[in-house]
């Protein structure tokens, strides 16, 4: 028979099972092509195709502001006089040689999975800072010795809706081909329903009450 103790516990568990719960990392990936794997067919790409240079813009839903300091500069990087990457436009941050270059990126919609290119420039492979749902990835060697883009993933287990890009001081920044979508597990692991879990606890204590009343008529 279960105590009182044990009932109150498992009503806990239930209970907790249906709060909302922050986001943990699955994975990260270098590979766009094994992180692409991993997410739902049509999730959304964020393509930067028109200069601007400003402290804040929205695109396709998403909305991308710096610290205050800085100032955000689409730019097209094929046949720059200083960076060629023959990749087209791609979100540039422009800092004050002591400040870090930070990009806050708040997406169009929560997603379980995000991915995008990203690099530094003066110096290149300079060490970059990836922060998503309160944890921070560090991304110590990212770029080819010629400069280009390397690509960084992460799925995780419950929605997110916002990141944040962080270089060094007196580094460029630069970030392109912004994807999130949602995490699509090839073998997930079955876990139980948290209705279900409510319902079971309810029903136990249920059956704990009806018990007592048994006892107290002599049944």
């Amino acid at each position: 028979m279960f105590s009182k103790f044990s009932l109150i516990a498992l009503l806990v568990f239930a209970l907790t099972a249906v709060s909302p719960a922050s986001a943990t990392a699955i994975n990260t990936y270098s590979s766009y092509t094994a992180w692409a794997a991993t997410t739902a067919a049509g999730f959304t790409t964020i393509p930067f195709s028109a200069s601007f240079y400003g402290s804040s813009f929205s695109l396709s839903g998403a909305t991308f502001t710096t610290d205050g300091t800085e100032a955000l500069q689409v730019m097209n990087t094929t046949g720059s006089l200083y960076w060629d990457y023959g990749t087209g436009f791609a979100l540039d941050v422009i800092a004050p040689v002591n400040v870090p270059p930070v990009i806050h990126v708040t997406l169009a919609s929560a997603a379980t999975s995000i991915g995008f290119n990203l690099t530094t420039v003066s110096p290149y492979n300079a060490p970059l800072q990836v922060t998503v749902a309160g944890v921070s990835y560090s991304i110590p060697s990212f770029s080819p010795t010629g400069g280009g883009f390397a690509f960084f993933g992460v799925t995780f287990d419950a929605p997110v809706t916002s990141f944040d890009v962080q270089g060094t001081a007196g580094d460029y920044l630069f970030t392109d081909n912004i994807a999130f979508g949602t995490y699509n597990p090839i073998d997930p692991s079955p876990t139980p329903e948290a209705a279900s879990l409510l319902m079971i606890g309810s029903g136990l204590i249920g059956m704990r009450i009806m018990g007592k009343k048994m006892h107290l008529f002599g049944a």
